[in-house]
Protein backbone atom coordinates (compact mmCIF):
# COMPACT_ATOMS: atom_id res chain seq x y z
CA UNK A 1 0.00 0.00 0.00
CA UNK A 2 2.84 2.36 0.91
CA UNK A 3 4.49 1.68 -2.47
CA UNK A 4 1.23 2.36 -4.32
CA UNK A 5 0.74 5.66 -2.49
CA UNK A 6 4.32 6.68 -3.23
CA UNK A 7 3.90 5.92 -6.94
CA UNK A 8 0.61 7.80 -7.04
CA UNK A 9 2.23 10.84 -5.44
CA UNK A 10 5.12 10.81 -7.94
CA UNK A 11 2.70 10.51 -10.87
CA UNK A 12 0.53 13.35 -9.54
CA UNK A 13 3.58 15.57 -9.04
CA UNK A 14 4.81 14.79 -12.56
CA UNK A 15 1.38 15.57 -14.02
CA UNK A 16 1.24 18.88 -12.13
CA UNK A 17 4.74 19.80 -13.25
CA UNK A 18 3.83 19.13 -16.89
CA UNK A 19 1.14 21.82 -16.66
CA UNK A 20 3.54 24.51 -15.45
CA UNK A 21 4.58 27.32 -17.77
CA UNK A 22 8.09 28.78 -17.94
CA UNK A 23 9.30 32.35 -17.74
CA UNK A 24 12.69 33.02 -19.32
CA UNK A 25 14.88 36.12 -19.17
CA UNK A 26 17.85 35.77 -21.56
CA UNK A 27 19.14 39.25 -20.68
CA UNK A 28 19.74 38.39 -17.02
CA UNK A 29 20.24 34.69 -17.70
CA UNK A 30 17.55 32.78 -15.77
CA UNK A 31 14.34 30.83 -16.13
CA UNK A 32 11.65 29.76 -13.67
CA UNK A 33 8.39 27.83 -13.86
CA UNK A 34 5.06 29.63 -13.49
CA UNK A 35 1.91 28.02 -12.03
CA UNK A 36 -0.59 26.37 -14.36
CA UNK A 37 -3.66 28.48 -15.04
CA UNK A 38 -1.81 31.74 -14.39
CA UNK A 39 -1.63 34.41 -17.09
CA UNK A 40 1.11 36.93 -17.68
CA UNK A 41 -0.15 40.48 -17.19
CA UNK A 42 1.39 43.69 -18.56
CA UNK A 43 3.88 45.62 -16.47
CA UNK A 44 3.64 49.42 -16.39
CA UNK A 45 6.30 51.13 -18.55
CA UNK A 46 7.56 53.12 -15.55
CA UNK A 47 8.06 49.97 -13.44
CA UNK A 48 11.33 48.88 -15.03
CA UNK A 49 12.35 46.93 -11.92
CA UNK A 50 9.36 44.59 -12.40
CA UNK A 51 10.64 41.94 -14.80
CA UNK A 52 7.39 39.96 -15.01
CA UNK A 53 4.02 39.56 -13.35
CA UNK A 54 1.64 36.59 -13.46
CA UNK A 55 -1.85 36.32 -12.01
CA UNK A 56 -4.06 33.31 -11.28
CA UNK A 57 -7.17 32.97 -13.43
CA UNK A 58 -9.06 31.70 -10.36
CA UNK A 59 -10.25 33.72 -7.37
CA UNK A 60 -9.65 32.87 -3.73
CA UNK A 61 -12.24 33.95 -1.15
CA UNK A 62 -11.74 35.09 2.44
CA UNK A 63 -14.65 35.54 4.85
CA UNK A 64 -14.81 36.83 8.39
CA UNK A 65 -17.70 37.96 10.59
CA UNK A 66 -18.30 41.25 8.80
CA UNK A 67 -16.49 41.18 5.47
CA UNK A 68 -15.79 39.04 2.44
CA UNK A 69 -12.82 39.52 0.09
CA UNK A 70 -11.90 38.12 -3.31
CA UNK A 71 -8.31 37.97 -4.48
CA UNK A 72 -6.37 36.51 -7.40
CA UNK A 73 -2.89 35.32 -6.33
CA UNK A 74 0.05 36.99 -8.05
CA UNK A 75 3.62 36.07 -8.91
CA UNK A 76 5.99 39.03 -9.35
CA UNK A 77 9.60 38.87 -10.51
CA UNK A 78 11.60 41.89 -9.33
CA UNK A 79 15.17 42.69 -10.36
CA UNK A 80 17.59 44.64 -8.17
CA UNK A 81 20.54 45.21 -10.51
CA UNK A 82 23.51 46.72 -8.67
CA UNK A 83 24.09 49.46 -11.24
CA UNK A 84 20.40 50.38 -11.54
CA UNK A 85 19.89 50.77 -7.78
CA UNK A 86 22.83 53.21 -7.60
CA UNK A 87 21.59 55.49 -10.38
CA UNK A 88 19.57 58.59 -9.69
CA UNK A 89 16.42 59.52 -11.62
CA UNK A 90 16.45 60.45 -15.29
CA UNK A 91 14.72 63.83 -15.75
CA UNK A 92 13.31 64.78 -19.16
CA UNK A 93 11.80 68.20 -19.85
CA UNK A 94 8.61 67.71 -21.87
CA UNK A 95 7.49 71.36 -21.87
CA UNK A 96 8.19 74.66 -20.11
CA UNK A 97 6.32 73.51 -17.01
CA UNK A 98 6.33 69.71 -17.32
CA UNK A 99 9.16 67.36 -16.40
CA UNK A 100 9.21 63.57 -16.57
CA UNK A 101 11.12 61.73 -13.83
CA UNK A 102 12.08 58.08 -14.46
CA UNK A 103 13.84 55.58 -12.19
CA UNK A 104 15.51 52.40 -13.37
CA UNK A 105 14.97 51.14 -9.83
CA UNK A 106 14.11 53.45 -6.90
CA UNK A 107 14.54 50.67 -4.31
CA UNK A 108 17.80 49.72 -2.60
CA UNK A 109 16.81 46.07 -2.23
CA UNK A 110 13.80 43.82 -1.63
CA UNK A 111 13.48 44.90 2.01
CA UNK A 112 13.18 48.52 0.87
CA UNK A 113 10.65 47.51 -1.82
CA UNK A 114 8.56 45.63 0.72
CA UNK A 115 8.62 48.48 3.22
CA UNK A 116 7.36 51.03 0.72
CA UNK A 117 4.97 48.78 -1.22
CA UNK A 118 3.16 47.47 1.86
CA UNK A 119 3.44 50.62 3.95
CA UNK A 120 -0.37 50.81 4.25
CA UNK A 121 -0.67 47.56 6.18
CA UNK A 122 1.03 45.85 9.08
CA UNK A 123 3.40 43.09 7.99
CA UNK A 124 6.18 41.06 9.54
CA UNK A 125 8.67 38.37 8.54
CA UNK A 126 7.58 35.03 9.92
CA UNK A 127 10.52 33.15 8.38
CA UNK A 128 13.86 33.87 6.70
CA UNK A 129 16.13 30.98 5.73
CA UNK A 130 19.20 30.63 3.54
CA UNK A 131 19.75 27.90 0.99
CA UNK A 132 20.78 27.12 -2.58
CA UNK A 133 18.83 26.32 -5.72
CA UNK A 134 20.76 24.98 -8.69
CA UNK A 135 24.00 26.21 -7.16
CA UNK A 136 22.63 29.73 -6.63
CA UNK A 137 22.47 31.20 -3.12
CA UNK A 138 18.93 32.11 -2.09
CA UNK A 139 17.09 33.69 0.84
CA UNK A 140 13.67 32.12 1.47
CA UNK A 141 11.34 34.61 3.16
CA UNK A 142 7.74 34.33 4.39
CA UNK A 143 5.80 37.47 5.28
CA UNK A 144 2.39 37.91 6.85
CA UNK A 145 0.31 40.99 6.06
CA UNK A 146 -2.46 41.14 8.64
CA UNK A 147 -3.38 44.67 9.75
CA UNK A 148 -5.08 47.47 7.82
CA UNK A 149 -5.45 45.24 4.76
CA UNK A 150 -8.25 46.35 2.45
CA UNK A 151 -8.44 43.06 0.55
CA UNK A 152 -7.96 40.54 3.36
CA UNK A 153 -4.93 39.15 5.24
CA UNK A 154 -2.16 37.94 2.93
CA UNK A 155 0.78 35.56 2.94
CA UNK A 156 3.80 36.55 0.87
CA UNK A 157 6.43 33.99 -0.07
CA UNK A 158 9.56 35.46 -1.64
CA UNK A 159 12.80 33.75 -2.65
CA UNK A 160 15.70 36.07 -3.45
CA UNK A 161 18.27 34.54 -5.82
CA UNK A 162 21.72 36.13 -5.66
CA UNK A 163 23.30 36.24 -9.12
CA UNK A 164 26.43 38.21 -10.09
CA UNK A 165 25.42 41.87 -10.26
CA UNK A 166 21.73 41.30 -9.57
CA UNK A 167 19.38 40.02 -6.88
CA UNK A 168 16.21 38.47 -8.27
CA UNK A 169 13.19 38.45 -5.95
CA UNK A 170 10.37 36.10 -6.97
CA UNK A 171 7.33 36.99 -4.87
CA UNK A 172 4.03 35.11 -4.50
CA UNK A 173 1.13 36.89 -2.81
CA UNK A 174 -1.98 34.90 -1.79
CA UNK A 175 -4.77 35.16 0.76
CA UNK A 176 -3.71 33.71 4.11
CA UNK A 177 -6.47 31.10 4.16
CA UNK A 178 -5.58 29.92 0.61
CA UNK A 179 -1.85 29.57 1.22
CA UNK A 180 -1.72 25.92 2.31
CA UNK A 181 -3.65 24.65 -0.71
CA UNK A 182 -1.31 26.58 -3.02
CA UNK A 183 1.94 25.98 -1.13
CA UNK A 184 3.08 22.90 -3.08
CA UNK A 185 2.67 24.57 -6.47
CA UNK A 186 4.36 27.79 -5.31
CA UNK A 187 7.36 25.95 -3.86
CA UNK A 188 7.66 23.79 -7.00
CA UNK A 189 7.99 26.97 -9.07
CA UNK A 190 10.52 28.53 -6.69
CA UNK A 191 12.65 25.37 -6.67
CA UNK A 192 12.65 25.27 -10.49
CA UNK A 193 14.86 28.37 -10.80
CA UNK A 194 17.81 27.82 -13.16
CA UNK A 195 20.47 29.95 -14.77
CA UNK A 196 20.70 29.99 -18.56
CA UNK A 197 23.16 31.47 -21.04
CA UNK A 198 22.77 35.21 -21.36
CA UNK A 199 21.72 36.56 -24.73
CA UNK A 200 24.71 38.92 -24.90
CA UNK A 201 27.28 36.50 -23.48
CA UNK A 202 30.23 35.55 -25.73
CA UNK A 203 30.23 32.07 -27.21
CA UNK A 204 32.83 30.07 -25.26
CA UNK A 205 33.17 27.59 -28.15
CA UNK A 206 33.94 30.26 -30.76
CA UNK A 207 37.49 30.26 -32.05
CA UNK A 208 39.38 33.58 -31.84
CA UNK A 209 40.06 35.31 -35.11
CA UNK A 210 43.49 34.69 -36.59
CA UNK A 211 45.95 37.49 -35.86
CA UNK A 212 48.18 39.28 -38.35
CA UNK A 213 51.71 37.87 -38.67
CA UNK A 214 54.34 40.41 -37.56
CA UNK A 215 57.59 41.08 -39.35
CA UNK A 216 60.96 40.87 -37.60
CA UNK A 217 61.18 44.66 -37.51
CA UNK A 218 57.72 44.95 -35.96
CA UNK A 219 58.59 42.37 -33.31
CA UNK A 220 61.72 44.30 -32.33
CA UNK A 221 59.66 47.46 -31.89
CA UNK A 222 57.21 45.88 -29.39
CA UNK A 223 57.39 46.73 -25.70
CA UNK A 224 57.78 43.88 -23.14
Amino acid sequence: LRTMIGKAFVLAAAAAASLLGTHQDPRLGFKIDTPSGWSQIPVKPDEKWILARYRSDKLDLFNDKDWSWEHKPEMTVIGFEAEATKKGPKVTQESDTRFKVEFENPYKDYKDYLKRTYSGGGYYESENKEGTVGGVKVNCIEIKVEKLVSTGPKRITTWIYHLPGVDLAVQFEVLENAFEKRRMEIEACLKSFKTIAKANAPDATAKPAAGKALTAEELEGLTP
